[in-house]
This record gives structure tokens, C-alpha cells and sequence, in this order.
């Protein structure tokens, strides 16, 4: 049976994973339909603002997870029965 931390941990890390193969799907999608270089630097302009966002929720320091948790929840990436085991 995993600890508290241990599943906090792993709910973090799932939740992670879900959204950066999410990222990654739509930014092939959006790099295979670029018909100009206008469309690239657009691109390229929405994967960085993708990278600050990313960056800044998935934040594991402890002070922040609560927060973190809470916008998870927030957007279904994560079930709040899931911390039932906490």
C-alpha cells in the first residue's frame, strides 16, 4: 500500500503525464497543418505560453500542492476519490 506522499506523488505524476502527451499530440497536430512561416511563429509563440502554464501548475513543492490538487480536480485530471487513501 503506498503512503500519503507516495500517492500524492503518483496522482502528480499521472496527471502530468496525461496533459504533456495532450501538449505533444496538439502541437504535431499544429506543426503538421503550418502552411507559412506566420503559422510557425504562432506555434511556436503558443508552445512557450504552453511551457508557462505547464511549468507553473505542475509546481511539487509542498506548499503548493494543495493548490496544485485543488486545479486538478478542478479540470477532471484528477477524481477527488482518488485521495480517499490519504
Amino acid at each position: 500500500m503506498l503512503s500519503g506522499k507516495q500517492l500524492a506523488r503518483a496522482l502528480f505524476e499521472r496527471a502530468a503525464a496525461q496533459e504533456a502527451a495532450e501538449l505533444l499530440a496538439g502541437f504535431k497536430a499544429k506543426a503538421a497543418a503550418a502552411q507559412s512561416l506566420e503559422d510557425l511563429w504562432r506555434l511556436r509563440f503558443d508552445l512557450e505560453r504552453a511551457e508557462r502554464e505547464f511549468q507553473q501548475k505542475y509546481d511539487y513543492r509542498y506548499s503548493q500542492l494543495l493548490f496544485v490538487f485543488g486545479r486538478l480536480v478542478r479540470e477532471g485530471r484528477v477524481d477527488e476519490s482518488e485521495f480517499d487513501a490519504l
